[in-house]
């Protein structure tokens, strides 16, 4: 095995988490790093938690977008106006600034749960 073949084993994944780009005329939403419309890509990718200032110990899921303009993962989550009405909102770190981003309720609810 060589140091390139092993080199994966060694780099945790990273993840990169930005506020999408929604404009609310076209009901789409864009990468803010490539310009991708990533509507499509619509689901419930999970944010770190050492990004949210909820103390949890796992990963949640948030409403939110993917793209895949970059080698690591690249989650962008909904802006909360956006999310669906059982979606609980939560503040996360992003670039520094802090953000309300949402998460389902009841993985909240169990992630909130656990630390307690």
């Amino acid at each position: 095995m060589t140091v390139r073949e092993s080199a994966s084993d060694l780099v945790e994944p990273r993840t990169i988490v930005l506020i999408a780009d929604y404009d609310e005329h076209l009901d789409a939403a864009f990468c803010p790093l490539c310009g991708t419309d990533v509507t499509s890509t619509i689901g419930t990718p999970t944010v770190p938690a050492g990004l949210l200032e909820a103390h949890v110990d796992d990963d949640l899921p948030v409403y939110g977008w993917r793209c895949e303009c970059r080698r690591v993962e690249v989650v962008l989550p909904a802006p909360v106006e956006v999310a669906p009405d059982h979606f609980a909102s939560v503040d996360a770190q992003s670039n520094g600034e802090t953000v309300s981003i949402t998460t389902p309720e009841p993985a909240l609810n169990a992630a909130l749960a656990e630390v307690a």
